[in-house]
């Protein structure tokens, strides 16, 4: 609850202030085309090079757009021309079939483990197949992606090994059946972002050094072992420092971007970069230190209460389901909040339109 909180307060604050700084150079008319537009500016850097000057056309040509429907449609279908549907070639017919076999490979294996993994298994598979036809090689950053593919990898791993060892953990409902999308379709993002390890053809977006990428790793798994050791023991004020030090770290690291020069679209994608890692990071390490520690006696009252109200047959089996559905929540949100407070940070640490302005005292 805490945790939440603080990063409520840091989104909140990053938010009215980005807005504050923008609205007054924004004509009105423009404002109305601020969530297309942005859709449309965010996928345009992922575009392949001959793309990119057809998307500026694009942005142009949305301002015409009458309808806020309309706008909407047009930014989304630019999104797909942009990313799938134009701009690259034909692709190879071995390949895709390599792709798909791999694909239909892990979902076989997956298919096998359990009962409940069947929508998982399917899922998976039809994404992973998705995220290979669809990657376009390119110039990256090979740490990045060994990371993210290797963390991916072991996230799937991870999952099966729980719904094998604790079968009850994952029964066969509706719940069990939306969480199994929502990680096959997330684990799909994943794997292509890790597959294109994040286009680095342009200046405004390095690669990622070591040093940042570690920190991010350590970030996260940082967070999922506290977490379980709340769990057991109840330590709210070690997970509060523990989340505003990730926090005041994250921001740190957009301030030193910021006064390095770095651009408003560089800086989300370096933020992006870290919550992806931190995430997968998380994931492992909240799922291994839950299994390690599914058999510990538990001292915090609330654990034991909602157990007790869940239906589940022992302990360990509560824990696993909960620390699974708090991993694959975590898959999703944790890169946005890395990216707020990383904003954050560089909203506080650019200078305002007052000190630019003043000159030298005399």
């Amino acid at each position: 609850m805490v945790i939440s909180i603080v990063v409520l307060g840091v989104v909140i604050a990053a938010v009215v202030r980005w807005r504050r700084a923008g609205r007054a150079g924004v004509p009105v008319g423009r404002r109305r085309h601020r969530g297309p537009g942005r859709l449309l500016a965010m996928a345009a850097h992922l575009f392949p090079p001959e793309r990119r000057e057809w998307a500026g056309a694009m942005l142009a040509e949305l301002d015409e757009v009458p309808g806020t429907l309309a706008r909407w449609r047009f930014a989304v279908g630019g999104v797909w021309a942009g990313l799938v549907a134009s701009g690259r070639g034909p692709v190879p017919a071995g390949r895709t079939a390599v792709v798909i076999g791999v694909a239909g490979s892990v979902g076989a294996a997956v298919y096998v483990v359990s009962p409940a993994t069947h929508v998982f298994a399917i899922a998976l598979a039809i994404v992973l197949a998705l995220a290979g036809i669809t990657w376009r090689q390119a110039a990256g950053a090979p740490m990045l992606g060994v990371t993210m593919l290797t963390g991916v990898a072991a996230c799937v791993a991870l999952t099966l090994f729980g719904v094998a060892r604790y079968p009850a953990a994952a029964p066969n409902d509706g719940g069990t059946t939306a969480y199994s999308l929502v990680l096959a379709a997330t684990l799909g993002a994943y794997v292509w972002v890790g597959l294109t390890a994040w286009r680095t053809d342009r200046p405004d977006q390095k690669p990622l050094a070591a040093g940042p990428v570690l920190v991010s790793m350590l970030l996260g798994a940082g967070y999922a072992v506290v977490g379980v050791v709340a769990d057991r023991f109840g330590s709210l004020a070690l997970v509060a420092v523990t989340g505003a030090a990730g926090l005041l770290l994250a921001g740190t690291f957009g301030a030193t971007l910021t006064r390095r020069g770095t651009t408003e679209r560089g800086l989300a994608a370096a933020g992006l970069r870290l919550g992806f890692v931190a995430a997968l990071a998380y994931f492992v390490a909240a799922m291994s230190a839950t299994y390690i520690t599914a058999t510990w006696p538990v001292h915090d009252r609330e654990v034991v209460d909602a157990f007790h109200t869940s239906g589940l047959p022992d302990l360990a089996t509560y824990l696993v389901s909960d620390a699974l559905g708090g991993a694959i929540l975590a898959l999703i949100g944790l890169p946005i909040l890395v990216l707020a407070a990383t904003w954050a940070g560089a909203t506080l640490a650019r200078p305002t339109q007052r000190n630019v302005g003043e000159g030298p005292a005399h």
